[in-house]
């Protein structure tokens, strides 16, 4: 039986050690699955993005719906993709 893919985004603190990263928290993934990382510094994230990545912290898993949502409108943002801003 094939497994059905999940989509997950997560956002946790992680320490490194000794060339790897541990995270603070546990995460739901299956051992030797791979995933995609993105790093900061908190230093170097001014306190209204930290208040938005609390948020996302905190926030229950997004549906495959509201993850298609939350794709179309980072691409309609100079930021983050190249789809024009007019609907």
């Amino acid at each position: 039986m094939q497994q059905e893919a999940t989509q997950m985004v997560t956002l946790t603190k992680a320490r490194y050690e000794q060339g790897v990263l541990r995270p603070l928290q546990h995460i739901p993934l299956a051992e030797g699955q791979e995933v995609q990382i993105v790093l900061y510094l908190p230093e170097q994230v001014s306190p209204r993005l930290q208040a938005w990545l609390d948020f996302l912290r905190d926030t229950e898993p997004l549906s495959d719906e509201q993850l298609r949502q939350l794709e179309q409108a980072a691409r309609r943002r100079p930021l983050f993709g190249t789809e024009s801003s007019t609907p």
